[in-house]
């Protein structure tokens, strides 16, 4: 934290700073939380007038977390309910997992275990699929609880089993013990008193190993009420009188509200209702303090806000599913048409061909005609192309702080973008398929279903296995073989992973290489110098690249069409050297300015020259 500190006065206002203040707001939020709570606003202000939305995320995160521990549960849930949405747009699951974790903890001291429920069951979700042990650990410990409470004891004890599991892999003492203490309850529930205590005791011998006073109280309360339960009013009130004073070293208003109620309770079984009385008025104060009417107002308000907007998000999500089938629908059929007509239109000329010099003047006129439907045909093929590969706008959902720079020869395109996520990991690739033009467009559509089955169907995420699969799904699906009249149609292509959560990047290449810049020099990641597609008979794994990457490191893939441009003075190719210095040039500018910079050298560079090639170029700021 004081090396943190120190960094403050010379750091510029950008998503570096952003991170060091939510940094030190996490950390100081229990320890300090009057520190923490101003540079995590400080964080929020700059992440807003920058538009970083997982800055937002997590500072709106910290902001909650400071309000939760002063039991200010509606504040806290304002902050909570925005880091939420934060995390969604920006589909950072690690915090979201965070978030829903906390709200759930919320609703469950507040006793809403309906809502509880369904917030944690969404976190312990995202916690299994991410493999994050420790996040799951802290979430299956409140959803227990959640089961517990409902009734649902053999759920709940499923729960404490597998977290049990957990924190014994993680060596994790404090995490074994509360383990032990909310086994017992389960026991106690069930009318297991004795089983109940020994699991009790068995958490108190953890706890004091390591002195954790809350531990202790909890346990000695467990203790205290299995024996009130057990019609044993006195040896209650003594390990109740235990624990209180290792609650009260922990300061949690919560269990000490809970001991207060334990002593009434046992100080009546025993006959000593003055003191009984007494108890109950400390218990019922402390409630009202805690759970004030106001409290509970707001938080029924954000209740009601976050219920509408989940319903106006799942009709949206409901809409945009029905539009998107309509457009595939409509794209096979349109696509069985079109090609059909091609054929017709290729069979009709060739007839016309045989024609005699006497219709010449009658043929031109059907060729006209013809021509005409050939370009309303590669039209209906564009739009087939653009409703069936992904729209940009899931590039700014997975890659907010990026460009796609996609500029056809034709119509349509035999380059193409692809972008998914797959058990937490976001993929991008750029592709160059055969040809351009409508036999390029059919490639890339080929190729574009092909790679939407491996990843989300066939869930590989490795860039090099994602390439050997593709490989031998082309030469399958086109019949390719040795023999020398067959086709040799495939694709180039430079393929990206993302693993954020330990900031590593996966790459591999199809004649496409990765170029990393980062402090002013380009890391230049080789391809493979063979294609998606038959290549002299051979199977040759493809190198699988893998690398960490750093904040504010800029990574490009691209086709081949902008570095073999015609153009300037002397009519060359652009080259890939130059496209390198291109790139050195314009790193101060962000993602956007780069790819208005990239078009606009581009064109100035072929001037009235034809474009000959497809262009893709995709930039992305890690």
């Amino acid at each position: 934290m004081d090396s943190l500190k120190k960094l403050l006065p010379g750091m510029q206002e950008d998503t570096v700073l952003i991170y060091v203040l939510n940094e030190l707001g996490r950390e100081l939020v229990v320890p300090m939380p009057e520190e923490a709570i101003e540079y995590a606003r400080k964080a929020l202000a700059l992440s807003t007038e920058m538009e970083h939305i997982r800055g937002i995320a997590r500072a709106e995160n910290i902001i909650g977390c400071y309000y939760d521990d002063k039991n200010n549960y509606a504040e806290a849930l304002t902050h909570y309910f925005k880091s939420l949405d934060a995390c969604e747009k920006s589909g950072w699951k690690f915090m979201e997992a965070n978030t829903l974790n906390y709200i759930g903890i919320v609703y469950l001291v507040r006793e809403n275990h309906k809502d509880a429920r369904k917030f944690l069951e969404r976190a312990r979700d995202i916690a299994e699929e991410r493999k994050d042990k420790s996040r799951l650990a802290s979430i299956l410990n409140n959803l227990g609880v959640v089961y517990k409470d409902l009734g649902e004891l053999d759920k709940a004890m499923e729960c404490y089993k597998r977290q049990l599991q957990v924190f014994e892999e993680l060596g994790h003492k404090k995490g074994i013990g509360s383990v032990y203490i909310n086994m017992g309850v389960v026991h106690d529930k069930k009318g297991e008193n004795e089983i109940a205590i020994d699991y009790n005791f068995k958490a108190l011998e953890v706890f004091h190993e390591i002195n954790d006073n809350l531990g202790l109280g909890i346990a000695y309360m467990n203790v205290a009420d299995s024996y009130w339960k057990h019609k044993e009013p006195a040896l209650s009130i003594k390990y109740m009188q235990l624990g209180e004073k290792y609650l009260i070293a922990a300061g949690d208003r919560n269990y000490i509200q809970e001991a207060y109620k334990t002593f009434a309770r046992g100080y009546q079984g025993i006959g000593d209702y003055r003191q009984a009385y007494d108890y109950q008025v400390r218990y019922d104060s402390l409630k009202d303090i805690i759970f004030g009417e106001e409290s509970n107002r707001q938080i029924n308000e954000l209740e009601t806000k976050y219920a509408t907007s989940e319903k106006e998000k799942q009709i949206e999500l409901q809409k945009e599913q029905l539009e998107k089938n309509r457009i595939v629908t409509y794209a096979a059929i349109i696509g069985s048409v079109l090609i059909l007509g091609l054929l017709l239109v290729i069979f009709n000329r060739y007839k016309l061909k045989q024609r005699a010099n006497s219709l010449l003047e009658a043929q031109n006129k059907i060729i006209a005609e013809k021509q005409k439907d050939i370009t309303d045909s590669i039209n209906y093929a564009k739009r087939i192309q653009d409703a069936i590969l992904p729209a940009k706008e899931i590039k700014y959902q997975l890659f907010p702080d990026a460009f796609v720079m996609l500029k056809p020869r034709d119509n349509v395109s035999g380059d193409f973008y692809w972008f998914g996520e797959q058990e937490g990991k976001r993929i991008i690739a750029a592709v160059d398929c055969t040809g351009h033009g409508v036999p390029g467009a059919f490639m890339s559509l080929i190729g574009n279903t092909f790679l939407n089955e491996i990843v989300h169907e066939c869930n590989i995420t490795v860039p090099s296995e994602i390439l050997s699969e593709l490989r031998n799904r082309i030469i399958k699906s086109l019949k390719q073989t040795s023999s020398l009249d067959a086709t040799r149609d495939g694709m180039d292509i430079a393929l990206l992973c993302f693993d954020d959560a330990n900031q590593v990047v996966e790459y591999a290449g199809a004649n496409n290489p990765l170029w990393i810049i980062r402090n002013g020099e380009i890391i230049e990641f080789q391809a493979d110098k063979r294609p998606i597609g038959y290549f002299q008979g051979k199977g040759l794994p493809f190198t699988n690249n893998k690398t960490t990457y750093q904040k504010g490191d800029a990574l490009y893939v691209f086709t081949d069409g902008y570095a073999d441009q015609f153009g300037g003075p002397e009519g060359k190719k652009f080259m890939r050297k130059r496209l390198k210095e291109l790139l050195l040039m314009i790193q101060d500018k962000n993602m956007e300015q780069q790819e208005r910079f990239l078009e606009k050298t581009f064109n100035d560079w072929k001037g009235e020259k034809e474009q000959v090639d497809d262009v893709l170029v995709i930039g992305i700021r890690a």
